[in-house]
C-alpha cells in the first residue's frame, strides 16, 4: 500500500505533500492518528528479524511491489548454493491488498520508530548484498532522510549494495511522451513533480557505485546502463486445466491496476461493444485482493493488459502462466529485449489500442490457433519469469558465484 502512495507522491501540490509528510513522522499525534487509521496502519508490530548462517546473504526492502521482492528472494534460495536471501516490505497491517513477505514492516513503525530504525541499521551490516527498491530508504523515510547515504554507509562497512527499480521509479515522463502516442503522461504540468523526482533519481544513479537492475525490459530506455531481471511469477499458483476459447461467448477481462497506466479508456469503448453485439463477455477487475486473481484469470478465455506504456509485467506472465490468451502493446524493443533473453518470442499478442476490436474479431475467428498461442505461454513463463530466470540474472549483477 505505502508503495502505491509513494508513487504519486509527486504528483501532489507541495503543501498537500508537507501536511501528509509530518503526520506520518508522528504517529502519535492527533494529525498522525487520523491518516495511519485512515490508511488501515494504526496497527501491527515489526516483524522478528531472521538470522542466516549461509556464506551469501541478501536482503531486499523496503517495498515488494506486487509481491515480486519476495519471489526473487525465494528464487535465490533455491537456485544459488549456499545462499540466504529474505525480503522486507512496509505494509498497512489491515489491508487486503498486501503481498506475501519474509519480513513485515507496519507503516507507522517504518515511519515513526527511532528503536526501529536503530535496529535496522545494525541488522543490515550482517548481510554481504542489500538491494534497495526504488531508490527508497531502508531504515525508515525522514523528510531529509537520503537513501544514497544510507547505501553508501552500508558499503563502507564491506556490504555489496545495488538498486532495483520499477517501471514508477524511471520512467521520465518527458522521454515517454516524446516516444508514445498513448502515454499517459500526455500532460506535462499535471506529472511535473514526477518529471523531477524520475530526474533526480537518474541523476543520482549515475554516480551510484553499484549494480542497478530494472523490473521490465522498457525501462532500459531511461536506464541504458541498468540490468534486466525479469519479473518473477508462481507458476503453481496460476496453472489451471481449462483450455481457453471452448465457450461459445468467450470471457475478456482486464485488470487495471491503474486504469490511466494500463489505457483502460483507449480500449474500453470497443470492446463494450463487441461485448453489447453478443460477441464476448467482458470484466473489468479492480481493488480484490492479490489471492482471489488466480481464480478470476482462470475463468478467462482472453487477458487484455496494457496499451498505453509499450510493454508487460507481472500480469501480463500471471494470465500467460494460467494458459490465458494475453493481449497488449508491446514495444519493438520489448519484444527484441525477450528475444535476446533466450527466452524464445513474446506470446502476448500484439495490438495497439486502436485495433482492439479488429484483433478480438482475429481471435475469436480462428480459436484454434491462438488456444496453441496461449499454451505457448505457459512455457514461455516457465523459461523466463519462474524465478530461476530471475535468480540468474541477480547472481551475475552481483556477483555471486553459481
Amino acid at each position: 500500500m505505502t508503495s502505491r502512495l509513494a508513487g504519486r507522491r509527486s504528483e501532489l501540490p507541495p503543501w498537500l505533500t508537507g501536511i501528509g509528510e509530518h503526520a506520518l513522522e508522528r504517529p502519535g499525534s492527533a494529525a498522525g492518528r487520523l491518516l495511519y487509521k485512515a490508511l488501515g496502519a494504526d496497527a501491527g508490530e515489526a516483524d522478528p528479524n531472521p538470522e542466516f548462517t549461509a556464506s551469501t546473504r541478501v536482503y531486499f526492502g523496503p517495498l515488494n511491489y506486487a509481491g515480486q521482492a519476495h519471489l526473487w528472494a525465494r528464487a535465490l534460495r533455491a537456485d544459488v548454493p549456499d545462499v540466504a536471501a529474505v525480503n522486507a516490505a512496509v505494509v498497512a497491517p489491515r489491508s487486503a491488498l498486501n503481498f506475501p513477505s519474509d519480513i513485515s514492516i507496519p507503516l507507522r513503525v517504518y515511519r515513526g520508530s527511532d528503536e526501529w530504525r536503530a535496529e535496522q541499521r545494525l541488522y543490515l551490516r550482517r548481510f554481504t548484498h542489500v538491494v534497495a527498491e526504488s531508490g527508497r530508504s531502508l531504515l525508515g523515510e525522514r523528510v531529509a532522510s537520503d537513501p544514497f547515504d544510507e547505501l553508501s554507509e552500508l558499503r563502507s562497512e564491506g556490504v555489496r549494495t545495488a538498486i532495483m527499480l520499477h517501471g514508477t521509479d524511471a520512467r521520465l515522463p518527458s522521454r515517454h511522451r516524446a516516444t508514445h502516442a498513448h502515454s499517459p503522461f500526455q500532460d506535462a504540468e499535471r506529472f511535473a513533480g514526477t518529471e523531477r523526482r524520475v530526474s533526480r533519481l537518474l541523476s543520482d544513479l549515475e554516480s551510484f557505485d553499484g549494480p542497478v537492475f530494472v523490473s521490465t525490459p522498457d525501462l532500459l530506455a531511461d536506464v541504458p546502463w541498468a540490468a534486466w531481471c525479469p519479473v518473477a511469477v508462481d507458476p503453481a499458483v496460476w496453472a489451471t486445466g481449462s483450455r481457453p476459447l471452448t465457450r461459445p461467448t468467450p470471457l475478456v477481462v482486464h485488470v487495471p491496476s491503474r486504469s490511466s497506466v494500463k489505457g483502460t479508456e483507449l480500449i474500453e469503448p470497443a470492446v463494450r461493444a463487441l461485448e453489447a453485439d453478443g460477441l464476448i463477455a467482458y470484466r473489468r477487475i479492480e481493488g480484490v485482493p492479490p489471492s482471489s486473481l488466480p481464480a478470476m484469470i482462470a475463468d478467462a478465455d482472453i487477458v487484455l493488459d496494457q496499451f498505453a506504456l509499450g510493454s508487460y509485467g507481472v500480469a501480463a506472465c500471471e494470465a500467460m502462466a494460467a494458459g490465458r490468451v494475453v493481449i497488449g502493446d508491446v514495444d519493438d524493443g520489448v519484444r527484441e529485449a525477450v528475444s535476446r533473453s533466450g527466452a524464445g518470442e513474446l506470446p502476448i499478442v500484439q495490438a495497439r489500442a486502436g485495433e482492439i476490436a479488429q484483433v478480438l474479431r482475429g481471435v475469436l475467428d480462428d480459436r484454434e490457433a491462438y488456444a496453441a498461442h496461449a499454451r505457448r505461454g505457459v512455457d514461455f513463463v516457465a523459461a523466463l519469469h519462474s524465478g530461476p530466470g530471475s535468480a540468474a540474472r541477480l547472481a551475475d549483477g552481483l556477483d555471486i558465484r553459481r
